[in-house]
């Protein structure tokens, strides 16, 4: 029996001589070990050469059976061919034939080789792959080996075992533990999981209402503290008149009168301010006549006679009367005006609140009326400079983000058509709307195609045709609506187009054409004058040019541009806080920098056009139809 000592700890001595046999028994392992690496090893040569020579045999006997056969065929072949000749034909066939099946024999030898060469390979792999894993198994025991080979004193054996012995009742005590420890790590995973997708799916989920408008919209909801359910619900909103669709109608016709409103109170403003001033001249004039009169009565021939020469150039200013007398019956029209269109106005809104039966076309047609008399007598004031913009009008929202729409400034009385022009390029229909109420209102249109797409926004409509730029072209064509064709076509000179100078906003808007009181213009940018704007007043019946006039201001750095009574006015943007900046004069060929805020209401300008006729802006903005009024600066002429 072994000794046990005081430790508590016995079988140390026993622990030593087990490590010298557990040398030995290792040794005896690797010794096995070798042999069986030595064995693998020439086995596999054994194999790999076994395997080389049988299939070189068969190879070697492959094409020998080839070849005999060939003599054969060849020999038999060429005795029929001496006695027949005509055979000759079939012997070209047999050696066509025997040549193929030397190639597929020869094509069986090439695929039967690198078969060998894989088949080699693959044996080589796996007999490295078995030395490695029998190399590492040798070095992982001889490992174990030298770590367990000193002996331990006893002390030190001892305690050691003590803790091993107090680590095995831990992992014992321990054991269930990672496998609960492990569920809940999986617990955790599984609810981080679901928690992402929560935030995905919220992520991708409306939280806002799509259109309160239509009915009750529940569009969030949560819990409380007390796990009660919470929605946020919004309610449609109460809209006035909304049970007739002909109250659509009314509200139109009351913008109507309230932009017309708004137009008569500035032309009261001008024409007072106008009137004031042409009193004050015929008060100096009167006077200044009486003294002449009394001067010429008093004094000698010749004085006279120089009297005389002033009262003729007297006589030149005489009409000035006259224009007051018209300027004096202008401001009670006005007056008149303003008293009726505020009666349409109470009107409105008196049958907006109670939806009476008063005749809808009846009020349609006073104010129509009204409109025709206001545009007559804004027709009286001559041209001025623009001095500002009123706030726009949202007539219409269609189409898409781009496109341009007008009415003619040469239409004849009562003709009061809309023309719509939807996009900027690849397209050639044009509709046509009988009136602006038909516009607002209604859906009805005809549609005209042309003979070749329009590039740009810069179309207009004079005098019964529709003026464009041809498609990836600096062709201006005047398409009569009347006959349905080409009038005239005319080339702009060196003016550049498919997207080369155009405004700030794209839109291969290179060519804008556009019409004033003094006529048809082209704003266009050359090569020559460095991409910069260039000016052209055109002939509308054979669109030759009449003058040019080049400018300093860079046609890409425009945002929009328009005439009014000869002057080219340039916005400095499209979209954002948009104002007028830059203004040409072809009067005086000079230009100025000018301060005139445009609002931007849909925040992308793509069109924007004066009509002399309505004295408004036409404007596309973002897919809105936009109206401007303008006031200017009248000179009495």
């Amino acid at each position: 029996m072994v000794a046990r000592y005081g430790h508590g700890c016995g079988g140390f001595g026993s622990s030593a001589v087990s490590s010298a046999s557990a040398v030995d028994e290792h040794l005896q392992h690797l010794h096995h070990i070798i042999i069986i690496i030595f064995i693998t090893i020439i086995f596999s040569i054994i194999i790999f050469f076994i395997i080389s020579l049988f299939i070189s045999i068969i190879i070697i006997i492959i094409i020998i059976s080839l070849f005999i056969s060939i003599i054969i065929i060849i020999i038999i072949f060429i005795t029929i061919s001496i006695s027949i000749i005509i055979i000759f034909v079939i012997i070209i066939i047999s050696l066509f034939i025997i040549i193929s099946i030397i190639i597929i024999f020869i094509t069986i030898i090439i695929i039967i080789s690198i078969s060998i060469f894989i088949i080699t390979i693959i044996i080589s792999i796996f007999t490295i792959i078995t030395i490695f894993i029998i190399i590492f198994i040798f070095i992982n025991n001889k490992y174990k080996i030298n770590h367990t080979a000193p002996p331990l004193p006893a002390a030190q054996i001892c305690s050691s075992a003590k803790q091993r012995t107090r680590e095995k009742e831990k992992r014992e005590i321990r054991k269930p533990l990672p496998d609960n420890q492990e569920t809940m790590d999986s617990e955790e995973n599984l609810l981080s999981v679901l928690l992402l997708l929560l935030l995905i799916t919220s992520h991708f989920t409306m939280v806002g209402p799509s259109a309160p408008e239509d009915g009750w919209q529940v569009y969030s909801s949560a819990q409380d503290s007390d796990g009660r359910c919470v929605c946020t619900v919004v309610a449609p909103q109460p809209t006035v008149c909304s049970r007739d669709a002909r109250s659509k109608q009314l509200q139109h016709l009351l913008e109507k009168v309230n932009n017309m409103s708004q137009s008569i109170e500035l032309l009261q403003q001008r024409t007072h301010r106008d009137v004031q001033f042409v009193e004050k001249m015929e008060i100096e004039l009167k006077g200044l006549e009486n003294k002449f009169k009394e001067v010429e009565d008093g004094h000698e021939v010749d004085t006279a006679r120089q009297f005389k020469s002033i009262r003729s150039k007297m006589e030149e200013l005489r009409p000035l009367i006259q224009v007051l007398e018209s300027y004096k019956a202008d401001v009670l029209l006005v007056a008149q005006f303003k008293d009726e269109a505020a009666n349409v106005t109470k009107q409105l809104e008196s049958l907006q609140e109670t939806l009476s039966g008063l005749d809808y076309q009846e009020l349609q047609s006073r104010v129509m009326n009204l409109e025709d008399r206001l545009r007559a007598c804004m027709q009286r004031l001559a041209c001025g400079k623009l001095t500002g913009v009123s706030e726009p009008i949202t007539i219409k929202t269609s189409g898409s983000r781009f496109g341009s729409w007008m009415t003619d400034p040469l239409a004849p009385t009562g003709d009061n058509r809309v023309w719509y022009m939807d996009g900027y390029h690849n397209n050639r229909f044009v509709r046509e709307y009988q009136s602006m109420y038909d516009f607002m209102t209604t859906d009805n249109f005809t549609s005209h195609r042309l003979p070749h797409p329009w590039s740009g926004t810069g179309q207009v409509v004079f005098n019964g045709s529709i003026y464009f730029n041809k498609f990836q072209s600096h062709t201006i064509i005047k398409f009569d609506f009347r006959t349905s064709l080409i009038s005239r076509s005319r080339q702009l000179d060196f003016a550049g187009y498919n997207n080369m100078y155009h405004y700030s906003w794209g839109g291969h808007s290179d060519i804008d054409l556009m019409v004033d009181e003094g006529g048809l213009w082209a704003v266009y940018a050359t090569n020559q004058n460095a991409g910069n704007i260039v000016l052209s007043q055109l002939n509308p019946n054979t669109l030759q040019i009449i003058r040019s006039w080049t400018t300093n201001h860079p046609k890409r750095s425009a945002g929009e541009a328009f005439m009014i009574c000869g002057t080219l006015y340039v916005t400095n943007g499209y979209s954002g806080g948009t104002k007028v900046y830059y203004a040409y004069s072809t009067n005086s060929s000079t230009y100025e920098y000018i301060d005139i805020p445009l609002t931007n209401k849909y925040s992308h300008l793509s069109m924007l056009d004066y009509n002399p006729r309505d004295r408004a802006l036409y404007a596309w903005n973002n897919g809105h139809q936009v109206l401007y009024n303008v006031t200017l600066y009248h000179i009495i002429q």
